[in-house]
């Protein structure tokens, strides 16, 4: 296993290793869209609540009574492109009501008449600085005012360090959160492979979906985070991020702290695998989300081995060396791309 190799040094992955995975993804991604051409097995078609659903459009298209797919422009016989397309219509249906469900938990009822596309940035916007100054400021509060003496001793994050990387973050967030709205408007376009319901696949299929789509946003974000590193990306944006080079200046605070084109990117292939395999869309949106808790995670300079894991170790080094640990959650890409390189064992920044 690699987590065992890790501990007695990196072996060199060859190309035969890279081949290798890239195929074994490439099949993957087959056969994961060869089962979601028929949904069946476990809670593999629509249920009641679905059906009942598909039912009121179509009595509400009938009667010209309500908006959303317009279902008379179907051809409604037996023929099964047609019963393809209602399920289509109902399942974007279903999407839409999703998202519009969302908005009325976050966004006052003034906002409702605004379009859709705005909502949805108004929410995520709410959501991202909620979660970045409530999990940062939380974060920051337990390691270094309550287990500081223990963990950092004098090597703290100065005050104004976490202030400019809490100036950067709080300007790139308006933009961040134009690419969760742009996704789900895209998804309820019908654009995308994403589905509203985990039972559509059954829990066995959602799960091969899943590692599917993480194994495929790793390879996007560690390659599209490696070229942020090269020329004009590096110059013009990545190195807005890379300013903060040391221990001492590295906090919580600094996990969204790019320039905002800069953000986007790296989190593209979570939007892009959308069109490569069938996904939940909540699920999608969620993960979207976690990676602010990861990048928190990852810039508090607290070494440990937590192998596959790509933690703080790994990502403090990644910033004091520009060349190494490019990954996202786990250390595999950088293995299979000889980029790894393996934080110290023993001594914690207060001991060094």
């Amino acid at each position: 296993m690699l987590s065992s190799d890790i501990r007695k040094g990196v072996p060199q992955a060859t190309r035969s290793h890279q081949l290798a995975f890239l195929s074994c993804l490439a099949l993957c991604i087959f056969l994961v869209n060869h089962a979601a051409l028929k949904p069946s097995g476990e809670g593999g078609t629509l249920d009641s609540e679905d059906i009942g659903l598909v039912h009121e459009v179509l009595y509400s298209a009938e009667n010209d009574t309500m908006s959303g797919p317009d279902l008379t422009k179907l051809n409604l016989t037996a023929a099964t492109g047609s019963v393809e397309r209602l399920y289509r219509s109902a399942k974007l249906q279903l999407l839409r009501e999703e998202n519009e469900w969302k908005n009325s938990l976050i966004l006052p009822r003034s906002t409702r008449s605004l379009p859709s596309f705005v909502q949805s940035w108004l929410r995520n916007f709410v959501c991202a600085v909620a979660l970045y100054l409530g999990l940062g400021t939380l974060w920051a509060y337990y390691i270094y005012v309550v287990f500081g003496a223990e963990l950092f001793g004098s090597k703290k994050p100065g005050f104004w360090d976490m202030l400019e990387q809490i100036k950067v973050s709080m300007a790139a967030l308006p933009l961040y959160s134009m690419l969760p709205a742009l996704s789900e408007w895209m998804v309820e376009q019908g654009w995308t492979k994403a589905y509203p319901r985990l039972g559509e696949y059954g829990l066995t299929i959602y799960a091969l979906q899943f590692i599917v789509y993480i194994a495929g946003v790793e390879l996007g974000v560690y390659w599209m985070h490696r070229s942020l590193h090269y020329g004009p990306l590096y110059k013009h944006l990545h190195y807005i991020h890379h300013k903060y080079n040391k221990e001492h200046t590295l906090s919580p605070f600094a996990g969204l702290a790019f320039h905002p084109l800069d953000g986007i990117l790296q989190a593209t292939p979570y939007v892009v695998m959308l069109f490569v395999v069938p996904f939940h869309a909540l699920t999608h949106e969620l993960l979207l989300f976690a990676t602010a808790v990861w990048t928190t995670n990852i810039h508090d300079c607290l070494h440990g081995r937590c192998e596959p894991i790509m933690g703080a170790g790994y990502h403090t080094i990644h910033h004091t060396s520009y060349k190494e640990n490019y990954g996202h959650y786990f250390v595999y890409m950088d293995w299979l791309f000889n980029s790894l390189e393996l934080p110290p064992v023993g001594p914690s920044p207060k001991e060094e």
